[in-house]
């Protein structure tokens, strides 16, 4: 039986490229022109509806995603497929849609991010403006193999490549909303944590393949959130979720990680090291967590890493002093904790 940590399956720049003047969505036009290449963030207007593309949307963290999206009101997901391009448009409402996703949800095929075709990434930012998509969630991950080379390979291809090349896409569509990144916890802790080392060494160097990734991201001129959730193996709600700055929590010192949260906590999927600091979420928690980036405050979503735990007692706890709860009205739903201010301790400056 492999260790804990190894069974943990995680959810994974080029310059910038010439913008677009404008990006189609609907009926209406969003101008962009040069000021998307000088600010952070652009913000949509309220009377625009948002058409995300999930990449990745039929693995095992993508369809909680879809299903979150359609469930909003203020969102439109279009699920990114693998499989012929031919087929490329989007599903009418009279069809019937992939069994596992809401009916009439939008797919976009032939979005295979692992694809070496040298024009797939025009392919994909032409598809970005002709489908009017506004943000991007990235839930891709390769499927490990357990045969070492092999996995090292899927894992460059899919969770770093990959990443890029949809990076570099939104980036030449002039993507005017935000690009959310499912990371993984301990991308950054490969040199101090034995458990992050042990699951990198065994998932074909995944976590710095993620950690590349994320900083491809964190270049782009993109307003742009990293998720990073902890181990992902089952549906079973272990409490509400906890967000935190970034390395908030890595398994390497489990007093630092249970650092103003109270005693120790059981969990049936701990975090890494058992630490017993904070449990995993589920998937759907992590989903609604991605849900919230694309619309949540700004201060806590934008150009900001977020990482994603549970705690049985996460409802009674403090929050960070002076920080923004995601959402502002859901105080209840997501809770902030952080050093010693959540608010400054996920900036990107």
């Amino acid at each position: 039986m492999l260790p804990v940590a190894a069974l943990i399956f995680f959810g994974l720049a080029q310059p910038p490229l010439a913008r677009r003047a404008f990006i189609a969505g609907g009926s209406s036009a969003l101008c962009l022109g040069a000021a998307v290449q000088k600010s952070h963030s652009v913000s949509i207007g309220l009377d625009v509806r948002r058409r995300v593309l999930v990449a990745g949307a039929t693995g095992r963290t993508g369809r909680f995603v879809v299903d979150q999206l359609a469930a909003a009101s203020a969102l439109e997901p279009i699920a990114g497929i693998r499989g012929s391009s031919s087929s490329s448009q989007p599903t009418s409402k009279k069809q019937k849609p992939p069994p596992r996703f809401p009916p009439g949800t939008a797919t976009l095929a032939g979005l295979d991010l692992a694809d070496d075709d040298p024009g797939f990434q025009s392919w994909l930012s032409k598809e970005l403006l002709r489908l009017g998509v506004t943000d991007v969630v990235c839930a891709v991950g390769f499927q490990p193999t357990m045969v070492g080379d092999e996995d090292k390979r899927l894992a460059q291809a899919v969770d770093y490549l990959g990443t890029l090349k949809l990076v570099a896409a939104a980036e030449a569509a002039a993507l005017p909303g935000r690009f959310v990144l499912v990371s993984s916890l301990g991308v950054n802790a490969t040199t101090s944590s034995p458990s992050a080392r042990l699951l990198d060494a065994s998932l074909g160097n995944v976590l710095i393949q993620k950690a590349a990734a994320e900083r491809a991201l964190r270049a782009s001129p993109l307003d742009w959130c990293i998720v990073r959730p902890g181990l992902l193996l089952k549906e079973v709600v272990q409490g509400d979720v906890l967000l935190g700055p970034e390395d908030r929590w890595h398994g390497a010192d489990a007093e630092r990680d249970r650092d103003g949260l109270g005693p120790p906590v059981k969990c049936s999927s701990p975090f890494l090291a058992s630490s017993g600091a904070v449990c995993a979420a589920t998937r759907s928690q992590v989903a609604s967590v991605c849900a919230e980036a694309l619309t949540g405050d700004p201060a806590v979503f934008s150009r900001r890493v977020v990482e994603v735990v549970a705690r049985p007692d996460a409802a009674l706890l403090p929050d960070a002093a002076d920080a923004a709860v995601v959402g502002g009205t859901t105080r209840s739903k997501f809770r902030v904790v952080g050093y010693p201010d959540a608010r400054e301790a996920m900036r990107v400056t």
